[in-house]
């Protein structure tokens, strides 16, 4: 119970100190190569951890949009996505936000429907692809954050516990 206060409080006061131009993001997501259509029914959360407490931010989707949530003066922390009852954590990202976007999310299993860049990891061991690609609307290319699954059972499950 006295970590639920403290989580709203941080949550109140981040508010309260919010000040400065308000950027959205448009969502998208995609399953197995297949677009799935969204109607404000996901949740997306900004899960920011540090020796002393976890901040889970959760801003409100309308019409499939968010405003970017003022993040109490952290940079870093994990995404993670929810639509229905799958929850697909996109790792660390940099909070770093200065204009509007749409990103595009994804979570794709073996066969997969296109060819995803995973850096150093083994592509023949991954079982599975999440992506979370970041557009922005005004200028520059944007970036896409792959992250590659050996063992989705358990990939799900740490998913999940980042929003305990």
């Amino acid at each position: 119970m006295m970590e639920k206060i403290l989580y709203i409080l941080a949550f109140v006061m981040c508010a309260i100190s919010s000040h400065g131009q308000t950027f959205t993001v448009n969502v998208e997501y995609t399953c197995n190569g297949e677009k799935i259509a969204l109607n404000d029914d996901f949740e997306i959360f900004f899960v920011i951890i540090d020796s002393a407490q976890k901040i889970i931010i959760k801003p409100e989707i309308t019409q499939n949009t968010f405003k970017i949530p003022d993040f109490c003066g952290n940079t870093r922390g994990h995404i993670v996505f929810k639509h229905k009852k799958t929850v697909i954590g996109l790792g660390v990202n940099t909070f770093s936000y200065t204009q509007n976007m749409r990103w595009e999310i994804g979570f794709d299993k073996k066969p997969y429907d296109q060819e995803y860049n995973i850096g150093t990891a083994n592509i023949e061991k991954a079982k599975g692809i999440a992506y979370i690609a970041f557009h922005p609307l005004e200028q520059g290319d944007g970036v896409v954050t792959t992250i590659s699954i050996v063992d989705i059972k358990r990939y799900f499950k740490e998913s999940r516990e980042l929003l305990k």
